[in-house]
């Protein structure tokens, strides 16, 4: 039996489907602060083997709800999400140290200098190499 099939036979379809949506704006909140927990406090995204199964399991919730999650609140998918994330950590060791792009890479979570390098400029319309110079001009 689901859901509304029950709620259909209690007579009270406007009280459940309220209940009903109730419930998932709170699993909503539920999933953004576990998510928030797992990548700012944990920084699971500088996890080279991260999965979008891996981070629903860590999250407390399924690969389908994870996702769903993403492209409807966040607006990108479990890939672009990570990579953002991993490209502003790229960015601030970028401009804060003075290590190789290929050590940058490694550290802040992608498989391979060359989706680092086309991620990058994908994301900020320049190379790495071209952003650490222009912002080591500025005072």
């Amino acid at each position: 039996m689901t859901f509304f099939r029950f709620a259909k036979t209690e007579g009270g379809n406007v009280f459940w489907l309220l209940l009903r949506k109730t419930c998932k704006l709170r699993m909503k909140k539920d999933i953004a602060l576990r998510l928030q927990e797992c990548m700012a406090e944990e920084k699971l995204f500088l996890d080279r083997n991260l999965t979008l199964s891996g981070l629903a399991m860590r999250v407390g919730t399924n690969r389908t709800y994870m996702s769903n999650y993403l492209n409807t609140v966040c607006h990108q998918t479990f890939f672009s999400y990570v990579n953002s994330l991993r490209l502003a950590y790229a960015t601030e060791l970028l401009l804060t140290t003075q290590l190789t792009l290929a050590v940058i890479a490694e550290q802040s979570g992608f498989n391979s200098l060359s989706t680092f390098r086309r991620c990058f400029q994908r994301t900020y319309g320049c190379s790495a190499l071209s952003y650490r110079r222009a912002h080591e001009q500025q005072p």
